[in-house]
């Protein structure tokens, strides 16, 4: 697990509110529309695709907010499709994942399991960056975990 600062970002965006087994269809119909969409608005993507998760409980049955978004240099006074989204600083623990979709949520059991046992309290926010996409089963993706936190327990 590593601490880091993302800095302020500018996004283009899509966003709903579902719950996890709802996020593949979500991804299906929403990751390509949206890179045409930058593309046809000559966006410059500055980055992989990142999905944000906002308020996520640990049951399974309640939504929450979910923004999949390219981050990019400029926002263009087209009236696009989708939206932009500016964020500040976020302050995050971080950890790669190499593996396939399926195999993501242990993953996230595993980081927060190191926040909380090295005394963060962790925020309402989640990022997924995904630094090597190939397929939603392949053993080869690195996607980049990142918990925002809100304190840290001094002993």
């Amino acid at each position: 697990m590593e601490r880091k600062q993302i800095p302020a970002r500018l996004y283009y965006y899509a966003a709903t509110m579902l719950t996890p087994p709802e996020i593949p269809v979500f991804a299906d119909q929403t990751v390509e529309p949206l890179f045409q969409s930058a593309q046809t608005h000559k966006l410059e993507i500055t980055g992989p695709a990142e999905y944000i998760y906002l308020n996520v409980s640990k049951d399974p049955a309640k939504p929450f907010n979910l923004m999949i978004a390219f981050p990019v240099s400029a926002q263009k006074t087209t009236k696009p499709q989708f939206g932009f989204l500016e964020t500040p600083p976020f302050e995050c623990l971080c950890a790669d994942f190499k593996g396939p979709m399926p195999k993501i949520g242990q993953a996230w059991d595993d980081l927060v399991g190191q926040v909380l046992e090295a005394g963060y309290i962790p925020g309402n926010q989640g990022r997924e960056v995904y630094k090597d996409w190939r397929a939603f089963d392949s053993d080869e993706n690195v996607t980049e975990l990142q918990m925002g936190w809100v304190a840290h327990k001094r002993t």
